[in-house]
């Protein structure tokens, strides 16, 4: 499972990225639907696609004006 605080800022970082959840599940290797449950912590991720989830998060790029 991933920890409150990883989801809660994944999701900020994507608001503040404008890229959509698809987008991002696309880039991590896995469907949007393992993004939201694992991010609303009904699934855990395997430790590659954890760690994959991670240096995607890492390397978002922040929209001019957002708020993380």
């Amino acid at each position: 499972m991933l920890p409150r605080e990883l989801a809660d800022d994944v999701r900020a970082r994507l608001r503040a990225s404008g890229l959509r959840q698809e987008d991002f599940a696309a880039r991590v290797g896995i469907s949007r639907p393992q993004i939201a449950n694992a991010l609303a912590g009904r699934f855990g991720l395997s430790p590659d696609v954890a760690a994959r989830l991670v240096a995607v998060v890492e390397a978002l790029p922040v929209r001019q004006g957002a708020f993380l």
